[in-house]
């Protein structure tokens, strides 16, 4: 064989086993969001916990952003179908969590699901990792989230970051501001206060994008459908009422009593 071809093919080899190491897992927090017919379960998959924590959630209602209201958690995968950002924003809107991973197809932890979750080689990694681990699966009921979630969903990079966040509700919304706080805090931040504001219309994140926390803003910012302003100083979240009118916030979410 030609030795150019050797090259030309060693050289394609080679940048093949790098993007698929790339896209598969690299041995920090990883979350998934797991539907499997009526059961939908919670996972953090975390070397530096030393754990996988799983939760199902059936035995409750959640809240559909975007208009649809409530409905029993076994009936999510029926309502989000194949939408994957509907399915990641009613995690976050109900426990904070934002998975990387929606896994809608059997059992989460089987080979299969967790070579395609993972990838080839962070299947690899999380088999030879997880050997000494701890296996913990429970039911999330109406318990004290603020603890249970950022001990064991929460992504632990943004825990030790202790990072501290003011929220502005500018919504005109009641209630809107310390909702979304609620979730913030489970998903691991640290409130230092809920504030109210004039109504804006748009939602801003306003951080120090070359902070050592920028990684997380940009990812909340995201999550949040946000406009970034550059500022240093403490970090802060202006909520506006078109996050909320977006939301439905207070047509579906403030249920009468």
């Amino acid at each position: 064989m030609n030795y150019k071809i050797k090259l030309i093919i060693l050289g394609f080899f080679v940048l093949s086993v790098f993007v698929v190491n790339k896209k598969s897992w690299q041995g920090g927090d990883f979350s998934i969001l797991s539907i499997d017919g009526d059961n939908v379960e919670l996972i953090n998959i975390s070397s530096e916990r030393g754990m996988v924590n799983s939760y199902k959630i059936n035995n409750m209602d959640l809240w559909i952003p975007n208009g649809m209201g409530w409905y029993p958690a076994a009936r999510l995968g029926m309502i989000i179908k194949n939408d994957v950002n509907l399915a990641k924003k009613t995690t976050f809107y109900n426990f904070g969590f934002w998975p990387k991973q929606v896994s809608l197809s059997g059992k989460w932890n089987s080979e299969k699901s967790l070579w395609s979750i993972l990838g080839p080689f962070g299947y690899v990694r999380f088999k030879i990792l997880s050997e000494d681990w701890l296996w913990k699966s429970d039911n999330l009921k109406d318990q004290n989230y603020s603890e249970i979630i950022p001990r064991d969903l929460a992504d632990s990079k943004i825990i030790a970051n202790d990072l501290k966040i003011n929220v502005v509700n500018a919504s005109g919304k009641n209630g809107f501001g310390n909702m979304v706080a609620d979730r913030l805090e489970w998903f691991g931040l640290m409130i230092l206060s809920v504030q109210t504001a004039d109504i804006e219309k748009g939602c801003r994140l306003v951080f120090d994008f070359k902070s050592k926390e920028s990684e997380t803003l940009n990812n909340l910012a995201e999550i949040l459908s946000c406009e970034k302003n550059n500022q240093t100083g403490v970090v802060e979240l202006v909520l506006g009422e078109d996050l909320s009118e977006m939301l439905k916030y207070s047509q579906t979410y403030v249920r009468s009593f």
